[in-house]
C-alpha cells in the first residue's frame, strides 16, 4: 500500500466540507524566477517542483515511492492534485522563506528548500500602519457566505444508495490588504444536524501575494483586466448578474480540471466574491475498483460589514505583543456523549498548545502553531498537529492595555447579524477582563491580565451532533 493512500477518504470529505479549491485566478509570474520552482526536502519526505508562472508539476518522493502531481497557485502557494495508485488527491503547500510547509488533511510536513532559490525580490512585509486605500479592503472588513455542500452517489446508484450535506456560513475577516499582501482569517460555521447549535468547525488563514485573498476578493484593477489562461481549461464571461435582488456588473470564470468542475462569479466593481457553485468527483455512479461517489457545494454571500471594536483593526500592535516570540498554552478537552446517565461519558486529553512567531505585520503576527495532545482517555500522545496561525487584535489571544479603560460589564462589543454570535463584557477588575463569545449551542469565555492584556485563560462549551465538548486552557509562558 502506497503510503499516501490511507489518507485518501479523509481527504475528500474534508474537500468537500471546506469547498477549496484550486486556485485558479492568480497573479502572473514569470517562470525563470519563482521561488517555488527546486526541490524542498526533510530528508525523508522530498517535493521537487517544476513548471511557473501559476502551472506547476513535479513529484514528490517518500518512503521509496514516488508520486506524481500537477497543481496550480501563484508564487508562495500551489493547490494540486497527486497521483497514487492511478487515483489522484488534493494536497497544499505555501511557502515562507527557504522553508516550505506541504498538508492534507492528516499530515504536515516541514520541508527546507536543498540548493540555491531563484533570484527574486522577497515580499515586503509591511512595517507601518497603512490606510486602506486605492479600492484595497480595511482591516476589520467581514465578509460572509451562506455554504451548503453534499455528497452524490449519482442517478445510478440504485435504491439504497446514501448520502450526506450539511449548511453554515463561512466568514472572511480583513487584517491587512494592499497590493503586495492580503492578510486574513477564514472560519467556518456549521448547523447541527441532530442540536440546535451553530458551531465554529473549522478555520484557516489567508496570505495573499499581490493583494489577492485567495478565491473570495481581488482587487477590481485585476478582474477587469482578467483572462482565460491557455489549455482550455477556463471559460471567461462578463455581463449582468442577479444576486441577492441586486444586478452586479460581473465577471463569471468557470473551470473544469480533472474531475474538478466549478464556476465562480465576481463583482467587477468591488472585487468580491458573490457566488461559487462547485462540482467533484465522477458525474455519475461508477462501477469497478475505482469507485468515487460525487460531490457538490455552494457559497453565496450574504452580509459585508465593518467591524467596530473599542480598539483598532489597523493600529499598531502593542509593544509587548509585537515583540513577542512565542507564546505557550496548557489545558485539556473533554468530550461527552449526550443523554447517557447511568456512566460517566466523558474522555479527557491532555493538551499544550505552542505559537512561534515567524513573521511580523503591523498589525498582526504570523505564527507557527503547534498542538500536542493524548489520546481521549489516556496519556497515550498523538502525533503532532502543526498549522499556520494569526496573532492579530481580534484573534483573542490579547487586547490593548489601552483600551480597558473604555471597557464596561455588560458592554456588547459585537453582535453578528448572520451567525448570531454576542461578544459581550462581563468583568472588568483589578483582577483583569474577562470577555464572553456566545451563540447558539457555543460559549466561551476568556479572561485577559490587566497589565499586559494577554489572554491568561479561556473555557469552551459547545454543543455537537452526538458529542459535548468542553475546553479550558491558560497561559503557562510568553517570552
Amino acid at each position: 500500500m502506497s503510503h499516501l493512500m490511507t489518507l485518501s477518504a479523509a481527504l475528500r470529505r474534508a474537500r468537500l466540507c471546506l469547498a477549496l479549491v484550486l486556485s485558479l485566478l492568480v497573479g502572473s509570474v514569470s517562470a525563470q524566477n519563482d521561488p517555488l520552482l527546486g526541490t524542498f526536502s526533510d530528508g525523508w519526505f522530498t517535493m521537487t517542483i517544476g513548471g511557473g508562472g501559476g502551472q506547476y508539476q513535479g513529484r514528490i518522493d517518500v518512503g521509496g515511492q514516488t508520486y506524481p502531481f500537477t497543481g496550480q497557485g501563484n508564487a508562495t502557494r500551489i493547490d494540486g492534485l497527486y497521483t497514487a495508485d492511478g487515483q489522484q488527491y488534493q494536497f497544499a503547500a505555501m511557502l515562507q522563506g527557504e522553508a516550505l510547509t506541504f498538508w492534507n488533511t492528516t499530515q504536515t510536513f516541514q520541508l527546507t528548500r536543498q540548493g540555491a532559490a531563484p533570484a527574486q525580490g522577497p515580499v515586503g512585509v509591511q512595517t507601518a500602519p497603512q490606510p486602506a486605500a486605492a479600492g484595497y479592503l480595511t482591516p476589520g472588513t467581514r465578509f460572509t457566505y451562506e455554504h451548503a455542500v453534499a455528497s452524490n452517489p449519482g442517478t445510478n446508484a440504485g435504491p439504497n444508495a446514501q448520502a450526506v450535506g450539511g449548511r453554515g456560513y463561512i466568514e472572511i475577516e480583513i487584517v491587512h490588504s494592499d497590493a503586495q499582501l492580503c492578510v486574513a482569517t477564514l472560519s467556518m460555521y456549521t448547523y447541527g444536524m441532530t442540536v440546535n447549535a451553530l458551531t465554529r468547525t473549522g478555520g484557516d488563514i489567508i496570505v495573499g501575494e499581490g493583494g489577492i485573498c485567495s478565491t473570495y476578493w481581488a482587487h477590481p484593477s485585476l478582474l477587469a483586466d482578467y483572462q482565460a489562461p491557455a489549455g482550455g481549461i477556463q471559460t471567461v464571461q462578463r455581463g449582468p448578474f442577479e444576486h441577492g435582488g441586486r444586478s452586479y456588473n460581473a465577471i463569471s470564470i468557470a473551470s473544469e480540471y480533472q474531475n474538478i468542475r466549478m464556476t465562480r462569479v465576481y463583482d467587477l466593481a468591488s472585487g468580491f466574491l458573490l457566488t461559487e457553485v462547485e462540482g467533484m468527483g465522477e458525474r455519475g455512479f461508477s462501477t469497478g475498483g475505482n469507485q468515487q461517489a460525487a460531490g457538490s457545494g455552494v457559497q453565496s454571500l450574504i452580509n459585508v460589514r465593518q467591524v467596530s471594536l473599542p480598539w483598532s483593526h489597523a493600529g499598531p500592535l502593542p509593544e509587548n505583543v509585537r515583540g513577542l516570540s512565542e507564546l505557550n498554552y496548557r489545558g485539556e478537552i473533554v468530550t461527552s456523549v449526550p443523554g447517557i446517565f447511568m456512566w460517566d461519558s466523558s474522555l479527557a486529553s491532555k493538551a499544550e498548545v505552542k505559537l512561534v512567531v515567524q513573521q511580523r505585520g503591523a498589525n498582526y503576527l504570523l505564527v507557527q502553531n503547534t498542538t500536542n495532545m493524548t489520546f481521549p482517555g489516556s496519556d497515550i500522545a498523538q502525533p503532532p498537529i502543526t498549522i499556520q496561525g494569526l496573532i492579530t487584535p481580534v484573534s483573542g489571544h490579547f487586547i490593548p492595555v489601552s483600551a480597558i479603560p473604555n471597557l464596561s460589564a455588560g458592554q456588547v462589543l459585537d453582535s453578528d447579524p448572520v451567525t448570531g454570535i454576542r461578544t459581550i463584557v462581563e468583568r472588568v477588575d483589578a483582577n483583569g477582563v474577562v470577555i464572553v463569545n456566545e451563540g447558539t449551542g457555543t460559549r466561551s469565555v476568556s479572561t485577559y491580565d490587566a497589565r499586559t492584556g494577554l489572554m491568561v485563560y479561556n473555557t469552551l462549551e459547545r454543543a455537537g451532533d452526538g458529542q459535548n465538548f468542553n475546553s479550558r486552557q491558560e497561559l503557562v509562558g510568553a517570552q
